[in-house]
């Protein structure tokens, strides 16, 4: 439409300028409107692909945009006084409690995730492993509310997820396998969704520390408040990852889930922040996932999962003993 209505504009102006002026006059007039036709059709085409980008990506987005008006309504920001930092998590046990459950995605002919019975005490230290794509972070989704089961019953200090998340705030943290960074500063994605002026600093330091990245926050020029860049350009991947375990200290939880939190670590930094989560072990329940089974290896108990089960159930030294290809993996890893 653009390039027509260019050309038919010049044969329309040609036409008229012909006819009511001199040629020197109607050749002027016409290179005047190519010109300002040539500089102004670029610019409107790009304004045409916005628009069109913009109508492809509204059927994306209408989802995300419906619960972003929904969220409000639901979960209203929280007062000043509820705000404050305020975790002792009163009446809060971080005990996990599993029975009979079954989740099966979509249009999948097996379950995802198929458990009897699994049970965690407050204090533990709770680590699961197995092959990529045996299920583990399936469940996780499923402990943590953000799947629902189609049979059975997930119950976090005797309430199902949800609840327990609603009725005490910051006392269950979750690392995730890739931690999201947003534009800010250190202290305000350690404190990821705390008002700017309301940031403990000291706690953010603290947390910095047990993650192993206060050495490196120190040489930076503005210290914890120097941004990270849009999803952490300036950080790197390892240093994303102990951003991610800081934050989810931060709350002081008493229930800690691990998602392969230090996947991306070198193997010295893995060990000392390995030692730190451990050192919580007994005052915090932790739900682990790890590939690397020195991670994992003083856990009160160890799930090995394969095809969405339970295959064998342990400390280390049984689990070996139990599930042959645990006991190959632990020897390839030289444990």
């Amino acid at each position: 439409m653009v390039e027509s209505a260019l050309i038919v504009g010049a044969i329309v102006i040609s036409a008229i300028q012909f006819v009511t002026a001199d040629a020197s006059r109607a050749v002027a007039t016409l290179a005047i409107f190519l010109a300002a036709g040539s500089r102004l059709a670029p610019a409107l085409l790009r304004i045409q692909q916005g628009n069109i980008q913009i109508r492809n990506y509204l059927g994306i987005s209408r989802s995300t945009l419906k619960l972003m008006d929904e969220l409000p309504r639901q979960f209203p920001r929280p007062s000043e006084d509820e705000e404050k930092h305020n975790f002792s998590h009163s009446g809060f046990s971080p005990s996990l409690n599993i029975s009979d459950l079954n989740f099966t995605y979509p249009g999948a002919k097996f379950p995802a995730i198929s458990v009897n019975k699994l049970i965690a005490d407050p204090g533990q230290m709770v680590a699961f492993v197995g092959p990529s794509g045996a299920g583990k972070t399936t469940f996780l989704d499923v402990i943590l509310g953000v799947l629902e089961p189609q049979r059975g019953k997930v119950l976090i200090s005797d309430a199902d997820p949800a609840t327990a998340i609603l009725k005490w705030p910051g006392a269950i943290s979750y690392v995730p396998q890739e931690t999201y960074i947003t534009d800010a500063s250190i202290a305000e994605n350690v404190a990821l969704g705390y008002q700017k002026e309301r940031i403990d600093r000291n706690q953010v330091v603290e947390n910095l520390k047990v993650a192993q990245l206060w050495d490196y926050v120190q040489t930076l020029e503005l210290g914890i408040e120097a941004r990270v860049g849009e999803r952490g350009v300036q950080l790197s991947g390892g240093q994303r990852q102990r951003l991610g375990i800081a934050r989810a200290l931060y709350t002081k939880p008493k229930l800690l889930i691990l998602d392969e939190a230090t996947s991306s670590l070198d193997a010295e930094t893995e060990q000392a922040i390995s030692a730190s989560i451990h050192s919580l072990k007994g005052d915090v329940t932790l739900i682990v996932i790890a590939h690397r089974l020195s991670t994992i290896k003083e856990a009160d108990v160890i799930h090995y999962v394969e095809n969405g089960q339970i295959m064998g159930s342990g400390t280390f030294e049984q689990l070996r003993e139990k599930v042959p290809n645990f006991d190959t993996s632990a020897t390839i890893m030289g444990l």
